[in-house]
């Protein structure tokens, strides 16, 4: 799939748009939007009628491949080994936690971002954390992938002639279950925008609220904008136009990324209440 030449709108030289402006991002107002997303998506109920009158997943697979007895793993904490679960209940009803590293595959210098999340998290919530740490900005198709896997919504998984599996109804725990595990998650079929996840660090939970929130623990710099052609475009043409002033585009590019846009600039602080935004969503919490 051939990458579409950036279109930074139709800013002139020197002018700002305001109610363009992408100021990446993370500010609370768009993490409203998000979780307002993801109200909506509270809506699908991922079934339909058959032929025969009953019901079936609108997702092309079932969602038990993974319950399986409980298996051997070394954790991050300690020397022994630990029996913990597999399956997606079992997971659930776990107290344990995991330290996930995200990674903008192709960015330079690099993009990314270390956060704790639940294991019984489903790869949903996943999904929604992801946009929120990394500053995107839930507008384009996602999927989680992982060897011949993918994981995605409903509503989505019509558009994948691939074989899918419900991420509402799957977990962390199930694909990323141990330390040093990866998948791959992808956010715009056109852009392609690659993220490699990896569990750094998993161990059992001590307070309750480690199981109720999600942080952001540290990262380094922005998000790119959104429709920026994907990291090697973003990386290799729209950055070095961005920081370079004396650019004669230099202007319109800002004006189209936002007048706020701080290439270098992670404030983790405003991503986490912006985090608490977005995961505090009741209709999101009932499905997670």
């Amino acid at each position: 799939m051939g990458r579409r030449p950036i279109n930074p709108g139709n800013a002139s030289e020197g002018s700002v748009d305001e109610n363009k402006a992408h100021p990446l991002r993370l500010a609370l107002e768009d993490a409203q939007k998000i979780a307002k997303k993801a109200n909506s998506v509270g809506n699908l109920r991922g079934r339909r009628k058959n032929s025969t009158g009953k019901n079936e997943d609108l997702a092309n697979g079932s969602t038990n491949q993974f319950d399986t007895d409980s298996i051997d793993l070394a954790t991050s904490r300690g020397r022994g080994r630990r029996k913990i679960p597999t399956s997606g209940k079992a997971w659930k009803t776990s107290n344990l936690v995991c330290e996930l590293r995200i990674l903008l595959n192709d960015s330079s210098p690099r993009i990314w971002r270390r956060v704790r999340v639940p294991m019984g998290a489903s790869l949903y919530r996943l999904h929604c954390v992801i946009q929120v740490a990394m500053g995107w900005m839930e507008q384009e198709d996602f999927q989680f992938s992982q060897e011949d896997k993918l994981y995605t919504l409903p509503v989505i998984a019509r558009k994948i002639p691939e074989r899918t599996y419900d991420c509402r109804k799957n977990c962390i725990g199930q694909i990323l279950g141990r330390v040093g595990q990866t998948a791959m998650y992808m956010y715009d079929f056109e852009d392609l925008w690659i993220h490699e996840i990896r569990v750094e660090k998993m161990y059992k939970a001590v307070r309750r609220e480690e199981l109720d929130t999600v942080v952001l623990l540290d990262g380094k710099r922005a998000c790119p904008p959104e429709k920026s052609g994907g990291a090697v475009e973003y990386s290799q043409t729209v950055l070095p136009i961005i920081k370079n002033r004396s650019h004669r585009l230099h202007a319109t590019y800002m004006a189209w990324a936002g007048i706020n846009f701080k290439p270098d600039r992670l404030d983790i602080d405003l991503v986490n209440q912006s985090l608490a935004t977005v995961l505090s969503s009741r209709r999101l919490a009932d499905q997670l």
